[in-house]
């Protein structure tokens, strides 16, 4: 048999590659898109769906913020996995 191997894109760290967590802020209006695109990308690469927790830098977010997010995985049929 071979190895089954999946990740999910980790809404935390990616929301860090355009909010840094050092700053503690929700990201504004123009970031959004940001957002969407960092998880977007790492979908497209291969991640079998958004992951997302209600801790660390996470809890920063706004509803708009995870809403972007989980819009990038519905475009793509993929899942969001809340732990």
């Amino acid at each position: 048999l071979g190895v089954h191997f999946g990740v999910l894109a980790p809404f935390g760290p990616l929301r860090a590659e355009v909010i840094p967590r050092a700053e503690a802020r929700v990201a504004r209006t123009d970031e959004l898109p940001l957002v969407e695109g960092a998880v977007a990308r790492a979908l497209d690469a291969g991640a079998l769906g958004l992951s997302w927790g209600p801790y660390h830098g996470t809890t920063l977010a706004s509803p708009d913020e995870l809403a972007a997010a989980v819009r990038a995985a519905a475009r793509r049929g993929k899942p969001l996995v809340v732990h």
